[in-house]
């Protein structure tokens, strides 16, 4: 696999994309998938070395929110901080563009298609980028729509809304099946996350966007 690196290394993505593919046609082994996910992630901008810096916040994260004076209890003061510790690691979430979300979700597809747990985790990793890219893009939206002239809801904003939230959940919930199948000891732990994932989408799937033009 040394030369379809050495196309990576030389940014040449297109032909490490290539010679992955082939390989895995001869060889389906989780290694070579890994390969050619990685192959997508570099072409979308993405390196093992960004997807390190956020899964290992390496400062105290600094402190947006002044408590010092206000009378919070320990336990509110608590939450804040781990809200702040949060934005920190949220903060380190490499940016993908549009195009490059493109070249990810093939390259969590390609992963998804072993149980392998070291290919899961990678994929788990990735979907944490995807997932960053789908929240801003409905944040972007919301600040457009919100500064526009009118600064109503209408029924029409309501079902590109609930398609976007549609997406995001879809997203954490294969991110649920690939850090279960990375860490296979803690499916026990996970199966709260998952149970109250399962109860929100239920709920989604139940609520009835009017017809007709209406604004709020």
């Amino acid at each position: 696999m040394n030369r379809g690196f050495d196309y990576l290394d030389a940014h040449n993505y297109d032909q490490g994309i290539a010679y992955f593919e082939d390989l895995l046609k001869q060889d389906p082994h989780p290694q070579v998938r890994m390969a050619l996910a990685s192959a997508y992630a570099a072409r979308a901008g993405i390196k093992i070395e960004n997807i390190y810096n956020f899964i290992a916040v390496k400062h105290e994260p600094q402190m947006r929110l002044q408590l010092s004076g206000l009378n919070f209890s320990e336990q509110t003061n608590e939450t804040v901080k781990s809200l702040e510790a949060f934005l920190a690691q949220w903060e380190q979430v490499p940016n993908v563009s549009k195009d490059g979300r493109l070249d990810l979700d093939k390259a969590v597809k390609i992963l998804s298609e072993t149980d392998n747990s070291g290919a899961r985790l990678y994929s788990a990793m990735l979907r944490v980028v995807v997932l960053k890219r789908n929240v801003g893009d409905g944040v972007q939206q919301w600040d457009l729509r919100f500064n526009s002239t009118s600064k109503k809801i209408c029924t029409k904003d309501i079902q590109p809304w609930w398609d976007w939230a549609e997406r995001v959940f879809g997203v954490l919930d294969k991110l649920g099946t690939d850090i279960e199948l990375a860490f296979p000891k803690k499916q026990e732990e996970l199966r709260q996350y998952r149970e109250q994932l399962d109860d929100v989408k239920i709920q989604m799937k139940q609520v009835k966007i009017p017809k007709g033009e209406q604004c709020f």
